[in-house]
């Protein structure tokens, strides 16, 4: 994601929700703490995330995202 103070504006699920279809899968590389998996899994899309740092694969569990 890039800063506003850089002239870009941070990609949200609201961009990209309307080129996908309900019951697709996604699968996000870098979750971070899962804001978009859930954005996109109460859309009605199998999300799934890979978060390489591993800080927050314990959160991620805990709140039912299938992330790795």
């Amino acid at each position: 994601m890039y800063h506003k103070s850089d002239g870009y504006i941070a990609p949200t699920p609201q961009h990209f929700v309307p080129h996908l279809k309900k019951d697709n899968s996604i699968l996000e590389i870098g979750c971070s703490s899962g804001f978009m998996l859930e954005a996109f899994r109460n859309y009605g899309l199998k999300s799934f995330g890979v978060e390489p740092s591993g800080e927050f694969l314990e959160f991620l569990h805990k709140n039912k995202f299938q992330a790795f």
